[in-house]
């Protein structure tokens, strides 16, 4: 925070990256202030880490949580190895 900018946002006060910096210095500087968010509000108890590839991500749903960052390519990695672990063993 100590690059950034207390400004109002209509609903209260926000921390806002300043425009002075560009580049990969403001991206890092959103990136901390999003971080930064993330752990102070209530969506942390949403904070997984993949059980393949140990990412984390966020887990939205209400029922089971996800285990994988993305079923596209870490879910079907672990589908398909256990797949062929059980067809090797039979």
């Amino acid at each position: 925070r100590s690059r950034a900018v207390l400004s109002d946002a209509g609903s209260g006060l926000d921390w806002r990256a300043t425009a002075e910096r560009s580049g990969a210095a403001l991206i890092s500087d959103r990136l901390a202030l999003a971080v930064d968010d993330l752990l102070r509000s209530p969506a942390i108890e949403t904070v997984r880490e993949c059980e393949r590839c140990s990412w984390l991500f966020l887990s939205g749903g209400r029922g089971r949580p996800r285990r994988w960052c993305s079923m596209a390519t870490c879910g079907n990695r672990e589908k398909a190895a256990r797949h062929y672990a059980r067809r090797k063993a039979t």
